[in-house]
């Protein structure tokens, strides 16, 4: 790399650190409490650490849990976490909890909705625990320089090539043959082996992400309507569950589904209430004609492939030395 490449390169990206606007999710409310995500920068780079801050705005009296929202950043890693001190404003009681991210690979991502506990306890409160779920929020994360790449052409052109005489010794002949042949038998052996060995059957998780991505190469091509996309979304659902969990899922309707699981092992609290509010929005296409738009879509995309991982057989563990067969 000649110098003036590297010092327009380094411009490039000194420029794009100064971009540190955030952007915002829309603000979800329930009764006396408010709350949205926003993260910094708006279009992150792979080279970057954007900053995801969850903000709850509650009045006083209400009690704000602490969410477990670690599967919400689909796509990234967490680097840092900082729980900011409260704040009170206007009469309201402001929480803040800040997260230094990792993206995992460029392109579209969509940050899920993190659900939020509290109870009403103000002297006109229900005293009852409530959740609230924030908005699902779509952030598209760019290449490491992308469009401020420098111009090679423009730089100063360098000395052409020199050529230097040079004979391959016959020893590096004799290796590099030799190194030909043996890959040519390995390669003739593990054809040989898949012509004996029948292929491994594919385990339910694996059907299931295979199920989605061929729904979402169908949708991409507009093949299906909105109705129809999350019959099939929620089936394939439905049908890794039942295959990971002995549920019987796919011919049950929501309310039926939601009365098998519960007590059942496999569904925690949280996977309970993941799962309900993944089924009646999806209820909500398929049987009410509400039209989601596409951040909504990718959500639900998100929720079935956060599922599809959830629901995934956990390894046998090994068998203690002199326990009974």
């Amino acid at each position: 790399m000649t110098r003036a490449y590297a010092a327009a390169l380094a411009l490039a990206l000194a420029g794009r650190a100064g971009d540190d606007a955030p952007v915002k999710s829309k603000v979800a409310e329930l009764g006396p409490v408010r709350a949205w995500v926003e993260l910094a920068p708006a279009q992150p780079r792979l080279s970057d650490q954007p900053k995801l801050t969850l903000v709850v705005d509650a009045e006083e009296g209400v009690v704000v849990l602490k969410p477990p929202f670690g599967d919400a950043f689909s796509g990234f890693a967490i680097r840092d976490f900082k729980d900011a001190l409260p704040a009170t404003k206007d009469g309201r009681r402001i929480v803040k909890q800040e997260y230094t991210l990792e993206p995992a690979a460029s392109g579209r991502h969509v940050i899920l909705p993190i659900p939020i506990r509290f109870k009403d306890g103000r002297p006109n409160g229900d005293a009852l625990e409530h959740v609230l779920e924030t908005e699902a929020l779509a952030v598209e994360v760019t290449s490491v320089v992308g469009a401020e790449l420098p111009d090679l052409g423009a730089l100063a052109q360098g000395e052409g090539p020199v050529a230097v005489p040079w004979q391959m010794p016959a020893w590096l002949v004799a290796t590099i043959g030799g190194a030909l042949a043996l890959a040519a038998g390995v390669a003739g052996y593990v054809v040989w082996r898949r012509g004996r060995v029948p292929p491994k059957p594919l385990s339910s998780m694996e059907i299931a992400q295979r199920e989605l991505d061929l729904l979402l190469e169908r949708d991409g091509a507009r093949r299906l309507d909105v109705k129809s996309f999350y019959v099939e979304l929620t089936a394939i659902v439905r049908r890794h569950v039942e295959r990971t969990t002995g549920v019987h899922a796919p011919e049950q309707t929501t309310p039926e589904f939601l009365r098998a699981i519960q007590g059942h092992p496999a569904f925690d609290e949280l996977r309970r209430e993941r799962l309900r509010a993944f089924l009646e929005a999806a209820d909500l296409v398929k049987f009410a004609g509400f039209e989601p738009d596409r951040a909504a879509i990718d959500a639900s995309v998100e929720r079935a492939r956060e599922f599809i991982r959830l629901f995934a057989p956990r390894p046998a563990e090994p068998a203690l030395a002199g326990a009974p067969a």
